[in-house]
């Protein structure tokens, strides 16, 4: 049976220091991993992919990683992030089917406290609303 569902671990490099982030399986921080590793998962017959970190965004080939998601034939992709760095990978972000952002509270104050480095109100309101302009289509997950 082929891996049809995927869920693949980027980077343990984080923009964050959650209280509640746990490190888990390979991480493939080494730049030209996560192309081979792709590119075996979809040989395997890989139909949907989930990426996660770490924060993805922050990988040293997430922009060329991102173009190849979109060129391929899957059923489906999606990317989680804390949403701190939206604006600076629109174009990458948008190759994606669905972008879910970790919010994890609305309240700003204790979004600072749970992610451990001082997120704004209008941080907040970035990540949530996208003032970036994903597309509606695009999820926030909450």
């Amino acid at each position: 049976m082929p891996f049809q569902n995927c869920r693949l671990i980027v980077t343990s490099k984080c923009n964050a220091s959650c209280k509640f982030c746990h490190k888990e399986g390979r991480i493939l921080d080494k730049e030209g991993d996560i192309f081979a590793v792709f590119d075996r998962l979809l040989e395997l017959g890989m139909t949907d992919l989930q990426v996660t970190g770490g924060e993805p965004t922050l990988h040293p080939d997430f922009g060329e990683f991102s173009r190849r998601v979109g060129l391929s034939n899957l059923r489906s992709s999606c990317i989680t992030t804390n949403g701190l760095l939206l604006a600076q990978h629109r174009e990458a972000l948008l190759k994606y089917g669905n972008v879910r952002v970790s919010l994890h509270s609305a309240i700003p104050e204790e979004r600072s406290e749970i992610f451990g480095v001082r997120v704004t109100a209008e941080d907040l309101l970035y990540a949530a609303f996208g003032k970036c302009s994903i597309p509606a289509k695009k999820s926030a997950q909450l």
